[in-house]
């Protein structure tokens, strides 16, 4: 398990180089994919849900949370390493 940093607030490491932020939230993302899934697969089992809706919703449900989480981790790398800097105006 990682320690956090007390002084600098960086994120902390796993043992696979992962930070621990990415770690947490992609399985956040994946398991809300799954149990959007089993949802969807127990609505089809009780006939809540016709066969084509239950097949169309196993595709988008992890082609939306794919492109969530790809959304979530761009902003996250981009607040942790930000690209740019700002240029502040030189006192007179």
């Amino acid at each position: 398990s990682s320690v956090v940093a007390p002084t600098t607030g960086e994120a902390t490491w796993t043992m696979g180089g992962i930070p621990d932020p990415v770690v947490s939230g992609t399985s956040t993302f994946l398991s809300v994919v799954v149990a959007c899934c089993a949802v969807t697969v127990l609505a089809r089992c009780v006939g809540m849900v016709s066969k084509d809706m239950a097949y169309v919703s196993l595709v988008l449900y992890p082609l939306a949370g794919f492109c969530g989480w790809l959304l979530w981790l761009c902003s996250w790398m981009h607040q942790w390493h930000p690209l740019l800097d700002p240029i502040y105006p030189q006192a007179e």
